[in-house]
């Protein structure tokens, strides 16, 4: 018959090892926020926020935002500069743009050293920000970025400015070689082109590699944008809504089915320019 107290002895050692494993686990989740994020929102690198509620006139807000999660490496936001100007080729995947891969979108560095966006769901808004190295929020930017869609006539592209979050924000869209601006003020969006969908023949002539050239200058209440050198006229807002705010780059895919995916799009070149 085996003693008693050596029972006792041994039936403690299950616990103890339990609760050093549990300290060992919160150390870890505790020092990692990046880890911690990933592990509580099952959303790796960044989250997925859906907007079910259109617009009152039938126009669909941004309907997926993809954030990256804050990391130890992130820039202290004390020794941000207020201005300047950010670059990157997508060439380095470190460079801090979110990547995501969920059964709606996957968006991430490729190896053909771009930015490129898969959308596998029908109407879909999805944007993202570049990495905040600069003082949020922007006033006076120029942002120019090369973007490729690829042969998908439903689905639209562009660029987002003055942005504020997904209800409010000047937008630049493309779409079969037509462009919009728009002003999405709570959700309703109102067209400052006019007609709302502006033809421009210059948006055809891309690269040698497919991308079209785009840049967009927003500053208080106008925006002026160029395609492939060539630019447009200036809209000037008569109501501004915002002072500024941060940027972003999208794409909205089609109802049409194309090799089991609805968009995708690629970015290359992104640059941005804040001044006072």
């Amino acid at each position: 018959m085996p003693n008693s107290s050596s029972k006792n002895s041994l039936s403690i050692v299950p616990w103890i090892a339990l609760s050093i494993i549990l300290c060992v686990i919160a150390v870890v989740l505790g020092s990692a926020p990046g880890i911690l994020t990933f592990l509580m929102d099952n959303k790796p690198f960044g989250s997925f926020t859906p907007t079910h509620t259109p617009p009152a006139n039938g126009q669909p807000t941004l309907q997926a935002r993809v954030t990256l999660t804050p990391l130890p490496t992130s820039t202290p936001a004390d020794s941000k500069k207020e201005f300047g100007t950010i670059v990157d080729d997508f060439s380095d995947p470190t460079s801090g743009w979110p990547m995501a891969n969920n059964s709606s979108y996957t968006v991430g560095y490729s190896p053909q050293q771009d930015y490129l966006l898969k959308i596998m769901a029908a109407d879909q808004y999805v944007f993202m920000t570049p990495p905040e190295n600069l003082s949020l929020p922007y006033k006076n930017v120029v942002l120019k970025v090369e973007i490729r869609q690829d042969n998908l006539p439903e689905s639209s592209y562009g660029v987002l400015c003055s942005f504020q979050d997904n209800s409010n924000y000047y937008g630049i869209e493309i779409k079969n070689r037509q462009y919009k601006i728009s002003k999405v003020v709570s959700g309703v969006a109102t067209a400052l082109t006019l007609p709302e969908w502006k033809k421009a023949s210059n948006i055809e002539f891309v690269d040698v590699r497919g991308y079209v050239h785009l840049s967009v200058t927003c500053s208080n209440s106008s925006i002026g944008v160029d395609f492939n050198g060539q630019s447009q006229p200036v809209i000037v807002d008569s109501s501004p809504a915002f002072q500024g705010g941060n940027v972003a780059i999208f794409a909205h895919s089609g109802n049409t089915l194309n090799s089991g995916l609805y968009d995708q799009v690629s970015f290359d070149n992104f640059s941005l320019t804040v001044s006072p």
